[in-house]
């Protein structure tokens, strides 16, 4: 009897562990990305974002990036690594790092750039990458898991709020004429 009962105790546990390694491994095949879609991708900025970010995707990559390189102005900072990745120099090396590196996507992680320098930064990003990101909300959003990421918005390249004329009084001038727009 007391046999018996060691034998069904022994199979009920072989079969709970067994469906348990199955379902982490049903997890984690459905909870990152494929290994072979993950893009290129160069980080601006080598701050508290950067940081996170890099850690973020050591653990769990949901982003589907695989990150080749930082780019950050501070030259004590050049040639140092975080999360295993290289800095690599300034934003004079933007351009030559995107050839260079294949990279697919740009993420913009500076939070605390003034809106000149941003711009000019950007402006860089996306004259030689069609992909470019931000990450959004950084210190509103620390207690969460994931840090947010977005497009670029047209406010940040323009450096100024963008002109609606839909909010524009006196528009009937323009009605069934063509207009040319400059300096967008």
């Amino acid at each position: 009897l007391l046999f018996l009962l060691i034998h069904i105790m022994a199979v009920s546990l072989l079969i709970l562990v067994s469906r348990m390694v199955f379902y982490m491994a049903e997890m984690r095949k459905t909870s990152l990305p494929d290994m072979k879609k993950k893009k290129n991708m160069l980080v601006i900025g080598a701050g508290d974002a950067c940081i996170m970010l890099l850690g973020e995707m050591d653990f769990n990559n949901i982003y589907g990036y695989e990150p080749v390189g930082i780019i950050d102005d501070d030259p004590l900072k050049k040639g140092r690594k975080i999360s295993g990745v290289k800095i690599i120099g300034g934003r004079d090396k933007i351009a030559e790092a995107v050839e260079e590196l294949h990279v697919e996507t740009i993420i913009f992680s500076i939070v605390n750039l003034d809106s000149e320098n941003k711009k000019e930064i950007l402006k860089l990003c996306t004259d030689v990458c069609s992909d470019v990101k931000v990450v959004h909300n950084f210190y509103d959003n620390k207690a969460n898991e994931n840090i947010e990421i977005r497009s670029v918005a047209m406010e940040e390249l323009l450096g100024r709020e963008v002109a609606d004329i839909t909010k524009l009084e006196k528009l009937d001038y323009l009605l069934n004429k063509t207009v040319m727009v400059t300096g967008g």
